[in-house]
């Protein structure tokens, strides 16, 4: 898509809320959040060092001059691996459940 295409010719990312976030991490992109509201949602982004809150464009740009490095992306932190094998277990819990 466009956005994977963006991804691959960027080196940073700003946003808010957006879960393209979580796939511009896992190209690598330097993450910044932009303080507003709904970016509380993706807070562990930051608490985990993924990502750096950013409340001015000088502030950011304070960053970008320091060259701070941010972890390099572990997906399985935030996503369960094997989705097919979870979803399975997961119906497979609940047909049981249901059935007494």
């Amino acid at each position: 898509t466009i956005l994977y295409k963006l991804f691959a010719e960027s080196s940073i990312q700003i946003g808010v809320s957006s879960t393209a976030l979580f796939e511009g991490l896992a190209f690598g992109l330097k993450t910044f959040l932009i303080e507003a509201p709904s970016v509380g949602f993706l807070k562990k982004l930051e608490t985990s060092g993924y990502a750096t809150r950013v409340s001015t464009p000088e502030e950011l740009l304070s960053h970008l001059d320091k060259g701070e490095e941010t972890k390099s992306f572990n997906a399985d932190y935030f996503f369960r691996p094997n989705a097919v094998r979870n979803i399975i277990d997961f119906l497979d819990q609940l047909i049981h459940t249901e059935s007494g």
